[in-house]
């Protein structure tokens, strides 16, 4: 067992979770794309708590630059 103490760093990211990141995000640009303003939670609700953390940063910032070409 490790005895260091804990950096705060958080665990790797795996690549199935990069992959669903990359489906969500696709999937909320294509709302917004089509012309509506999807929820943010919407998309949250239902992922876990690693990928949530990955990507609500990635939801924001489409979100930021999809209202601001409005």
């Amino acid at each position: 067992m490790d005895s260091r103490p804990s950096t705060g760093e958080s665990a790797p990211i795996s690549s199935s979770d990069e992959d669903q990141v990359d489906h969500v995000c696709d999937m909320f640009e294509r709302c917004w794309k089509a012309g509506e303003t999807p929820s943010l939670e919407d998309y949250l609700k239902d992922i876990g708590d690693t990928t949530q953390r990955l990507l609500l940063p990635e939801l924001i910032g489409l979100e930021l630059d999809y209202r601001q070409r409005r």
